[in-house]
């Protein structure tokens, strides 16, 4: 008798995640986005909103909660139900650097959330101003080492990934910029436009855009391959960072407790709508955004040598924000 009770009771959970799976979502799903509207993170989460609205046949609303350098929306989400009715899509900073920088922070990216999949990533692209006489990486390498902090280069705020970029460039080729830190990319590129500021790390579609203007260069690009829409453009591994790597990405979590079968079919219908075609030819590839999507154990496994590397580089600088 107790055996069969057993049996029953296994029965009775595989059937419970098997219909929570299945029956998920019976209602709105909102998507936290940490960051401000038009921003990278948030285009992405309101193109994948609507390819999940329309797969899961209910409304995904996308609430912006910005601050603290994504430290706002985090905590808010890590403090939701864990039902898979709120998650939370940002950026690498959020769980690959926030906790090397701040001691006080409110969450903790792998205790509190529980890994959906990895979404995108985008090589950064490297432009200097047309002032700057350098018209290679290599040249601009030999520029900055002449004159040690004479070059300057703008960041999206001191700790972002495109300050700690700039920072592992600067360990890995032995020479010194000066870094000037912005609240957010537009004023930083405005003034790199402008020639106030020497250089800085920018999403490639917008890079290209401001080079065809003539005001800056586009230098190189970060990945370890060249960017199929910029072909012609080396990247810094190429021209003599061998192995260097600078780029973003953005991840999607749920609160930690949220049930593995609602995690799996989130991370399998967005998975389907990243490999998607169309998806591709009309969000992905315009905004040379590759997909990098993983399980969620995959993406855990991701999240910790992210926080690694960055950890070292942080430890390295001596950075620390309170």
């Amino acid at each position: 008798m107790q055996r069969v009770l057993y049996i029953l009771w296994i029965v009775g959970l595989l059937t419970t995640g098997s219909a929570a799976q299945e029956q998920y979502p019976t209602k709105p799903v909102t998507i936290v986005v940490p960051t401000a509207p038009g921003a990278l993170v948030d285009t992405i989460a309101r193109a994948l909103g609507q390819r999940l609205s329309e797969t899961w046949k209910q409304p995904v609303i996308i609430e912006n909660k910005s601050g603290a350098n994504s430290q706002i929306g985090a905590v808010a989400v890590a403090r939701a139900q864990p039902d898979g009715y709120v998650l939370l899509i940002a950026p690498d900073a959020t769980f690959a650097i926030n906790q090397h920088l701040y001691p006080a922070l409110q969450y903790d990216p792998f205790r509190n959330f529980a890994p959906i999949t990895a979404v995108g990533r985008i090589d950064q692209a490297l432009i200097v101003h047309s002032s700057v006489p350098a018209t290679s990486f290599q040249e601009l390498v030999a520029l900055a080492k002449s004159k040690p902090g004479g070059l300057t280069y703008g960041t999206v705020g001191a700790g972002s990934s495109m300050h700690l970029n700039f920072e592992l460039m600067q360990q890995i080729g032995q020479f010194k910029l000066l870094a000037v830190h912005y609240r957010g990319g537009a004023p930083a590129l405005s003034d790199v436009l402008a020639g106030t500021v020497s250089m800085m790390l920018v999403s490639p579609a917008p890079a290209a855009e401001a080079a065809e203007t003539g005001s800056v260069r586009l230098l190189a690009t970060g990945g370890l391959q060249r960017l199929s829409n910029l072909p012609n453009v080396p990247t810094i591994s190429e021209s003599g960072l061998a192995g260097f790597e600078a780029y973003t990405w953005v991840g999607l979590v749920a609160p930690a407790g949220t049930p593995q079968p609602v995690v799996d079919k989130i991370n399998n219908d967005v998975r389907q709508i990243l490999s998607d075609a169309d998806f591709e030819r009309k969000f992905l590839a315009p905004n040379m955004l590759k997909s990098i999507a993983t399980s969620p154990s995959e993406f855990a496994v991701f999240m910790k040598n992210e926080s690694e590397k960055w950890g070292n580089v942080i430890h390295e600088i001596g950075l620390k924000i309170n």
